[in-house]
Protein backbone atom coordinates (compact mmCIF):
# COMPACT_ATOMS: atom_id res chain seq x y z
CA UNK A 1 0.00 0.00 0.00
CA UNK A 2 1.31 3.53 -0.54
CA UNK A 3 0.65 4.50 3.19
CA UNK A 4 2.91 2.11 4.31
CA UNK A 5 5.70 4.01 6.08
CA UNK A 6 8.62 2.20 4.22
CA UNK A 7 6.93 3.34 0.73
CA UNK A 8 6.54 6.97 2.60
CA UNK A 9 10.21 7.10 3.62
CA UNK A 10 11.64 5.41 0.27
CA UNK A 11 9.71 8.73 -1.66
CA UNK A 12 10.91 10.81 0.93
CA UNK A 13 14.62 9.41 -0.45
CA UNK A 14 13.42 9.74 -4.08
CA UNK A 15 12.52 13.38 -4.01
CA UNK A 16 14.95 15.84 -5.31
CA UNK A 17 17.19 12.67 -6.91
CA UNK A 18 14.37 10.79 -9.73
CA UNK A 19 10.99 10.87 -10.42
CA UNK A 20 8.78 9.03 -8.02
CA UNK A 21 6.35 6.28 -9.71
CA UNK A 22 4.26 3.47 -8.39
CA UNK A 23 3.39 0.42 -10.16
CA UNK A 24 2.77 -3.06 -10.23
CA UNK A 25 5.90 -5.99 -10.50
CA UNK A 26 5.05 -7.97 -13.86
CA UNK A 27 7.32 -10.74 -12.19
CA UNK A 28 7.33 -12.62 -8.62
CA UNK A 29 9.58 -11.24 -6.01
CA UNK A 30 10.30 -12.69 -2.15
CA UNK A 31 8.45 -9.51 -1.30
CA UNK A 32 4.63 -11.75 -1.96
CA UNK A 33 6.10 -13.84 0.54
CA UNK A 34 7.24 -11.00 2.99
CA UNK A 35 3.70 -9.45 2.40
CA UNK A 36 2.19 -12.94 3.45
CA UNK A 37 3.70 -12.81 7.07
CA UNK A 38 2.67 -8.78 7.41
CA UNK A 39 5.85 -7.54 6.31
CA UNK A 40 5.43 -3.81 4.53
CA UNK A 41 7.56 -4.40 1.23
CA UNK A 42 8.85 -2.22 -1.77
CA UNK A 43 10.27 -3.18 -4.96
CA UNK A 44 12.67 -1.04 -5.90
CA UNK A 45 15.85 -0.95 -7.58
CA UNK A 46 18.00 1.07 -10.67
CA UNK A 47 18.17 0.51 -14.13
CA UNK A 48 15.43 -0.95 -16.71
CA UNK A 49 13.34 -3.49 -15.47
CA UNK A 50 12.62 -4.97 -19.20
CA UNK A 51 16.39 -5.43 -19.84
CA UNK A 52 16.66 -6.75 -16.15
CA UNK A 53 18.01 -10.42 -16.34
CA UNK A 54 18.78 -10.40 -20.20
CA UNK A 55 21.70 -9.95 -22.29
CA UNK A 56 21.72 -6.59 -22.54
CA UNK A 57 20.86 -5.76 -18.89
CA UNK A 58 22.99 -2.75 -17.69
CA UNK A 59 23.15 0.04 -15.71
CA UNK A 60 24.23 3.77 -16.55
CA UNK A 61 26.56 5.23 -14.19
CA UNK A 62 23.75 8.28 -13.56
CA UNK A 63 21.49 5.54 -12.53
CA UNK A 64 24.03 4.11 -10.17
CA UNK A 65 25.07 7.16 -8.31
CA UNK A 66 21.47 8.28 -8.25
CA UNK A 67 20.30 4.60 -6.62
CA UNK A 68 23.32 4.91 -3.93
CA UNK A 69 22.47 8.55 -2.98
CA UNK A 70 18.66 7.62 -2.65
CA UNK A 71 19.54 4.55 -0.69
CA UNK A 72 21.79 6.96 1.56
CA UNK A 73 19.00 9.22 1.92
CA UNK A 74 16.65 6.08 2.82
CA UNK A 75 18.92 4.45 5.72
CA UNK A 76 19.33 7.74 6.74
CA UNK A 77 15.52 9.09 7.05
CA UNK A 78 14.89 5.39 8.63
CA UNK A 79 17.01 6.43 11.50
CA UNK A 80 15.51 9.47 11.65
CA UNK A 81 12.22 7.93 11.94
CA UNK A 82 13.39 5.67 14.76
CA UNK A 83 14.86 8.17 16.83
CA UNK A 84 18.58 6.41 16.20
CA UNK A 85 21.21 8.48 14.94
CA UNK A 86 23.25 7.01 12.22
Amino acid sequence: SRDEKVVKLLERAVSGIRKTEHAGMPAWTDAANLIEKGIPSVIFGAGDLSLAHTERESIAVDDLLDLYRILKRFIELSGMESGQLL
